[in-house]
């Protein structure tokens, strides 16, 4: 009886820590994706009275901010160039951002996200600056149909 009880705890055990291990390995690709430090530059940009209207708007206020911030950006993100920050690195695609005025209809402050994402789920950045992922029911929720396209 104490092995059974013994293998059981050992088992628990497991599961607990590898759905914690998974949970922390999902956070991390989260924090550390490119829409992540999009949305970082794009909060920094709003600090700065600089809210953009469109990407080439963007790209120039990026451009502008000081070198070593922008390093230390790209070195954070993993990538060379900082046109690299507008492509997910999961699917591949642009991501479609909202600039200014927020789209009517959008909801919970959503500012940019995947155009299809990886397995059913996409990456979708809030203006908070965090990334969440979500599967296609909870995408339609927050993102109507005629937002999804980039204009």
């Amino acid at each position: 009886m104490q092995l059974r009880w013994s293998l059981i705890g050992a088992l628990v055990f497991t599961v607990v820590v590898g759905c914690s291990s998974a949970e922390k390995k999902q956070s991390l690709q989260r924090d550390t994706s490119h829409l992540h430090w999009l949305l970082r530059l794009y909060a920094h940009a709003r600090q700065k009275g600089k809210s953009p209207n469109s990407e080439p708007e963007f790209k120039q206020f990026i451009a502008s901010i000081d070198p070593a911030l922008a390093d230390r950006t790209r070195a954070a993100a993993n990538i060379t160039s900082t046109d690299e920050l507008f492509i997910s690195e999961r699917d591949g695609q642009p991501y479609i951002v909202f600039y200014g005025t927020r789209s009517k209809g959008v909801g919970n402050d959503v500012l940019a996200f995947e155009q299809s994402g990886v397995g059913g789920k996409r990456y979708v950045g809030y203006g908070l600056g965090f990334v969440e992922e979500v599967d296609e029911q909870r995408f339609t929720q927050l993102i109507p149909e005629d937002k999804r396209m980039p204009k």
